[in-house]
């Protein structure tokens, strides 16, 4: 056997291994983000109590030990109202009945239900829910930071438009309740970072603001907006699962004369984040809101477009050879504004779910018919 024979042996047998490691990792992951996507569904819980009447109670779970359900059960066993429900159960061997726990984080609610009775020992299922309970938080608005600015002598600072990332995916898997959640520990960790000259506000939704009164460089405010986020988003224990946060922060520096100015040019930074997975912290630019000012435009084009079926076009001639041999027109779109192309109206379209509507149109008003003569005496 040739030595370059046994280097491909051995080279093979190392790239199959590396994919073969790969592979399991690959396996083990998705099954450990299975687990816990199922555990999220699982709120409602069950276990089965042993409760003997001329003892004690036991707690047995056949399907997974919660040992805090187990300990509350074990409290609530010890009192006289609990123990008389049990034993009416073991008299009449059926019924159920309910109770309800609390601490300052959760909310527990128990569903006893008769099973079976066996000499002085009465077996019961035990449902249970677990909810987190929701404090609200006071927190100062945008009012209070119109206050500030104008207290502050319009002097140069930072404003931080901050957005929760896939906000919406939250409230879709983990129910809107804990979004809610989600939203009243992010205030009351702001809260905590507020001083003398940094000022923080809810906007509703997802969106928070922090208004800094200083005046900062690009690094500076870059560092102290990296620094709040690493406190901000810190794992959220919710009961039944870890929730991690990406937040995306839109900053705008300088003097501006009016706060609006000021708040909607970060906000289009935010904005900008939000969309762009791979960007979490964006300063404004004035390209960015020239941007933003041709999406909308697009985005009122087309609706006009969808309510009225129809699209303006004109008839451009089609020479070959240099303009010297005539061949027929084609159509073209015009649009009401000019900063709006064919290209972008495509892309507005695809984005809000609207191409195929929009696809109709254009053929319906055959923007790339290729025609001989002009189709009429009055088109352009």
């Amino acid at each position: 056997m040739s030595i370059y024979l046994i280097c491909i042996i051995i080279l093979s047998s190392i790239f199959v291994g590396i994919i073969g490691s790969f592979v399991t990792i690959h396996v083990i992951q998705n099954r450990k983000n299975k687990d816990i996507v199922s555990s999220l569904t699982q709120r409602k819980s069950s276990l089965y109590i042993k409760y003997n009447t001329q003892e004690e109670i036991v707690i047995n779970n056949y399907s997974h030990l919660n040992v805090e359900i187990s300990k509350l059960i074990v409290e609530m066993s010890k009192k006289k109202e609990f123990k008389d429900k049990m034993n009416k159960l073991a008299e009449n061997k059926e019924g159920k009945f309910q109770r309800k726990v609390s601490n300052d984080s959760f909310v527990y609610s128990f569903n006893f239900s008769f099973v079976s009775l066996e000499d002085n020992v009465v077996i019961v299922k035990c449902d249970y829910d677990i909810e987190k309970v929701i404090e609200p938080v006071k927190i100062k608005t945008i009012d209070d930071l119109k206050f500030i600015h104008s207290e502050s002598n319009k002097k140069a600072g930072v404003f931080y438009y901050l957005n929760v990332k896939d906000f919406n995916s939250i409230n879709q898997r983990y129910s809107q309740t804990c979004g809610d959640y989600v939203l009243e520990v992010l205030k009351k960790r702001l809260v905590k970072l507020e001083k003398s000259n940094l000022y923080c506000a809810y906007l509703g939704s997802d969106e928070f603001a922090i208004y800094y009164n200083k005046h900062v460089n690009k690094k500076k405010a870059l560092k102290l907006i990296k620094n709040i986020l690493r406190k901000i988003t810190k794992t959220i224990d919710i009961g039944y699962v870890n929730i991690d946060l990406v937040i995306g922060a839109g900053i705008c520096i300088g003097k501006y004369e009016e706060l609006d100015s000021f708040i909607d040019c970060a906000y289009v930074a935010s904005d900008y984040a939000k969309k762009r997975k791979k960007y979490n912290i964006v300063i404004y630019n004035e390209e960015m809101k020239l941007e933003e000012n041709i999406i909308d435009v697009c985005e009122n084009e087309l609706d006009l477009i969808i309510h009225t079926k129809e699209i303006n076009v004109n008839y451009c001639p089609v020479f070959f050879y240099d303009k010297i041999k005539f061949t027929g027109y084609i159509s073209n779109p015009v649009f009401t504004n000019n900063m709006v192309t064919y290209e972008k109206l495509k892309n507005v379209a695809i984005k809000e779910d609207l191409i195929d509507k929009f696809m109709g149109i254009v053929i319906d008003n055959q923007l790339v018919n290729y025609m001989k003569k002009r189709p009429n005496k009055n088109s352009k």
